[in-house]
């Protein structure tokens, strides 16, 4: 690559890329701009992070000139007042400059700066940095300008799948300002732009009530900001500066005029310019470049009448009516830009016949700073500049006077236009909006929204979606992709569908080959996997990855890969899926360490489904390695969580500690509710090693997450809690739960280990009562019927546990036994344990019973137990068609009628009789009102318990047992 762009490269594009990237290429080399292929462009970025890496860079997307304070004029008019002012209140938490326009607050603080030695960063607000996550961005952007490598968790949090609460930003923010090598000064101007009613002041609340010991907060507005300034006050915590504080006296006006006008004003000019602007600092410089440019300067004087608000008009059109008529026009037009260059100001203000004329992009700019015409650089290198806020708003009220509507917006659409070429879509979203082209704004936003998602930052694409109608978003199927990905990382699945619906009904019967089908298939594939439906999870997820390799879509292949390793997996593909993922991942090396990542995590949960944890620890550790390395910190809480649930299960409490909380921020980056389960599975892991308060901590942590950010997930919390209680030995808990509440929906099990429906199980156990047991039982083998369909080992060996031990209080032993053997066989060869060890005594009694073939693992079980729980390792059993029935073999048929009674079940003895009539597995669900998959799961369990192979033998047996009577007759 070096050497190819040395040699004069413009682009690098591979011959297999997309149409669309030789198109943006021409474009870019038309440009004179550089252009890669993505592929290209990945490695080349990986070998420039990799450079950096620890260098704590700021985000390519921030706008530097944001970041720079304003430049002190030549004539600048020495503040020593304020400044004074300004130092002795710099020990305290916050010093906040409010004033109206043009009183001189932003350079008098740019000049207490300039004068003394305190590390200072700037950053200057718009309107757009009322969210919090863009707010922090920025916060980090201008901090990490003098340390490099501060608040890196902070940044993370801005990208968060689940939206943290302020408390945790500020709180975060607070403890890492804090930690800084040294004392530094930040300075927020223009903190009016942030509206009352936006989260940034509840920030800002919280991290002045705890202020950093190493922040002196500047906060420069026109007006207070709405936190609890009393307080600050009484804590004196605060100094402040107002509009009193900033005026010119008569000794700062004449020095500001004389040094501007270039002749001594006489007493009597100056004390009726005194009386007329009240020390308003704007207005003495608008009155210096009006007497510039007025033959008779005692006229400008005389005509200054009327106060403030009436010099304001006055003042502009004296100092705009002064200039040329080309650089009026100009100087009118490019008062709609909140920044500006040269060549945007010729973009938006040159008109036809213009050419060879004066201005040009060169002499504009210039001309603005000989002029003094309040102008403000926002770069070292003179690029980049921006009007004084007050000087801005009356160039755009005087163009408003001026010029039509239509002319105003031709020129939006210019700056819209010229903006968006330039890959700035922000301001070429705002443009389009205040020229009233939605359509132009919808095109921006469907360009740029589903990268800005990609790179974690969705509260940008939800802020643009929702500054556009309603109505467009529904009419558009551009933006409709982008408000389903925006509904997707929300965790919104229920209102997911119905956009999706909408997308197709716009597409019609071209669906199959737009542009947005992959996109469409690939969130279709996940809906239907939290539906519990794998078939069509599978049929979609390979749909997607169809479509996404012709329109190379990163989102859609990447959630369309996990859909196709979890659909897979459930539908009992696992092998097929493994290839496929193994194959793609050895491709994906080193060229896409995003979808790397997530390759290697889905691989290590289909592992886990399988309860088969070999190499998946080299998966998870290979996932950690590609995310920290690429600057994808915000994967690794997923790699961790799942880590720590392999350890959990396989009985390695310790290890899996640590792994399961997420950490105070890690919770805000992975999804959601992968967080919640995690910090369900720590509260248990504690309670499992005896830290009863260490438990209750992390149950509190799960309450206040689901509290502050997510309240919909409360019955999930709640069912935590009573599983925490019935893991502690206290019953009570579970009891109230069943009588106050109602069964909860079964969901997809998936690979959590908090599920509520199995909790609700385990309270109906702990209840004993026969109604209760049998309800138990009942919903157990419904769930054990779906996940053995569904190949989902580890929550399969979960419900057989619980069921062996329903079975085992209704009297049913040697069902208990042989469900329990089954739960062994199944995880035995994964080693997982944590299933038989959280029933406590009652497993325990049942686990002596297993047979020698499994006696080794079961000693493993009962070193988790604790010593009052274990009763000792099993002893060698004598019954061998109990061992078979453990080891998955055959059983004998019983020698006698009342032994296989026992062993089969209310349940197989119903579907025995239906067999009997010859009925369907479909007609037997129907009859029996329960899922075909039940069918099949009891008719497994029939044919292993009877030892035959088919339906006729099944019935046959069972009229020679004595189980069934003739065709004419019932069960015994």
């Amino acid at each position: 690559m070096d050497d190819m762009l040395k040699a004069g490269a413009a682009a690098y594009v591979l011959k297999d890329s997309a149409p669309e990237d030789l198109v943006r290429a021409i474009r870019a080399a038309l440009r004179g701009e550089c252009f890669l292929s993505p592929p290209i462009l990945g490695t080349v970025v990986s070998g420039y992070r990799e450079s950096v890496q620890g260098t704590g860079s700021v985000p390519p997307f921030i706008l530097q000139t944001k970041l720079h304070r304003p430049t002190l004029p030549v004539d600048l008019v020495p503040r020593t007042k304020v400044l004074e002012r300004l130092e002795e209140g710099r020990a305290l938490p916050l010093t906040l400059v409010s004033a109206p326009a043009g009183y001189g607050k932003s350079l008098s603080i740019a000049s207490w700066l300039d004068s003394n030695s305190c590390p200072s960063a700037w950053l200057a607000l718009d309107h757009d940095d009322g969210d919090v996550g863009q707010f922090v961005t920025y916060v980090v952007a201008a901090v990490r300008r003098l340390f490099p490598d501060a608040c890196e968790e902070s940044l993370s949090l801005t990208k968060a799948a689940g939206r943290p609460p302020v408390s945790t930003v500020a709180a975060t923010l607070g403890h890492e300002l804090d930690g800084l090598d040294q004392r530094m000064i930040l300075v927020l101007d223009d903190y009016h732009n942030i509206q009352t009613d936006s989260a940034v002041n509840e920030l800002l609340q919280q991290l002045l009530t705890r202020p950093p010991g190493r922040l002196h907060l500047v906060v420069v507005t026109r007006r207070d900001p709405p936190i609890s300034l009393s307080l600050l006050r009484s804590r004196g915590q605060v100094n402040e500066i107002r509009m009193r504080d900033l005026r010119f006296d008569g000794d700062e006006a004449r020095a500001l005029l004389d040094a501007s006008v270039g002749f001594p004003l006489t007493d009597d000019a100056l004390a009726h310019v005194e009386q007329e602007l009240e020390g308003w600092v704007a207005g003495l410089r608008l009155v210096a470049l009006s007497v510039r440019k007025d033959r008779d300067p005692n006229a400008v004087f005389e005509r200054l009448r009327g106060g403030v608000q009436h010099a304001q008009q006055y003042l502009i059109q004296e100092v705009v009516g002064a200039q040329p008529p080309k650089v009026r026009s100009w100087l009118l037009k490019s008062g709609i830009l909140d920044r500006f260059c040269g060549p945007l100001c010729a973009a938006v203000c040159a008109e036809a016949g213009d050419a060879g004329t004066i201005p040009d992009r060169e002499t504009f700019v210039k001309t603005l700073g000989d002029e003094n015409l309040f102008v403000i650089p926002l770069d070292a290198v003179g690029e980049w500049f921006r009007y004084h806020q007050l000087f801005q708003e009356l160039l755009a009220a005087e163009l408003k006077r001026t010029a039509s509507p239509g002319e105003i917006a031709a020129l939006h659409l210019r700056a819209c236009e010229w903006f968006e070429s330039r890959e700035l879509p922000d301001e070429a979203i705002k443009h389009a909006l205040a020229a009233g082209d939605l359509e132009r704004a919808a095109h921006v936003v469907e360009r740029h929204a589903q990268g800005m998602m990609n790179d974690g930052r969705v509260y940008v694409a939800a802020r643009w979606l929702a500054q556009l109608p309603a109505d467009v978003v529904q009419s558009r199927v551009g933006l409709l992709r982008a408000e389903a990905w925006r509904q997707y990382y929300g965790m919104e699945t229920r209102a997911l569908p119905a956009t999706l619906d909408r997308i197709e009904h716009l597409t019609g019967e071209d669906r199959a080959a737009h542009d947005v089908s992959a996109d469409v298939a690939a969130l279709r594939g996940w809906c239907a996997l939290v539906q519990n439906d794998g078939s069509r999870a599978l049929e979609y997820s390979e749909q997607a990855l169809a479509r996404a390799a012709v329109t190379h879509d990163v989102a859609s292949r990447s959630l369309g890969e996990t859909v196709f390793g979890l659909a897979g997996q459930m539908q009992g593909h696992r092998e097929r899926v493994g290839r496929s993922l193994t194959r793609w991942l050895v491709d994906r090396s080193a060229r896409d360490p995003g979808g790397e990542v997530n390759l290697a995590q889905t691989l290590a949960f289909v592992s886990y489904i399988s309860a088969d944890p070999p190499g998946t620890g080299l998966l998870l550790e290979r996932a950690r390695r590609v995310a920290t390395g690429s600057g994808l910190a915000k994967l690794v809480p997923r790699s961790d969580y799942l880590d720590g649930l392999f350890h959990l299960q396989r009985g390695e409490i310790e290890e899996a500690l640590p792994l399961l909380g997420f950490g105070k921020q890690g919770k805000y980056l992975h999804q959601v509710r992968g967080v919640m389960d995690g910090l369900c599975a720590q509260a248990l892991a504690y309670q499992a090693l005896g830290e009863t308060k260490q438990a209750a901590a992390a149950l509190r942590s799960l309450v206040e997450f689901v509290r502050d950010s997510h309240p919909s997930f409360t019955p999930l919390a709640e069912a935590c809690a009573v599983r925490l209680a019935l893991l502690a030995g206290q019953d009570d808990e579970a009891a109230a739960w069943l009588k106050g509440g109602s069964p909860p929906p079964v969901e997809a099990m998936l690979w959590w280990f908090e599920v509520p429906a199995l909790t609700w199980c385990r309270a109906l156990i702990a209840d004993g009562t026969p109604s209760r047991l049998r309800e138990a039982e009942a919903r157990l083998r419904e769930h054990a019927a779906v996940n053995e369909a569904q190949h989902n080992t580890c929550q399969l060996i979960g419900v057989l546990c619980l069921l062996a031990v329903a079975c085992a209080r209704m009297g049913e032993q040697a069902e208990a036994q042989f469900t329990l053997g089954q739960a062994v066989m199944l995880a035995e060869p994964g080693g997982f344990v944590f299933p038989f060890r959280e029933p406590g005594p009652r497993m325990a009694e049942l686990l002596t019973g297993v047979g020698e073939a499994h006696a080794a693992f079961v000693a493993r079980i009962f070193r988790t137990f604790d010593a009052r729980e274990a009763p000792g390792p099993p002893a060698p059993q004598a019954d061998a068609a109990h061992d078979r029935a453990a080891a998955g073999q055959p059983r004998r048929a019983a020698p006698t009628l009342r032994p296989m009674i026992e062993v089969l079940t209310n349940r197989e003895l119903d579907i025995l009789e239906l067999l009997a009539e010859r009925l369907q597995n479909k007609e037997i669900a129907d009859r029996l009102s329960i899922a075909p998959e039940t069918v099949n799961y009891h008719l497994k369990h029939i044919y292993q318990k009877l030892n035959v192979q088919s339906r006729r033998q099944a019935v046959s047996c069972a009229i020679g047992l004595g189980l069934l009577q003739g065709p004419a007759g019932g069960r015994e």
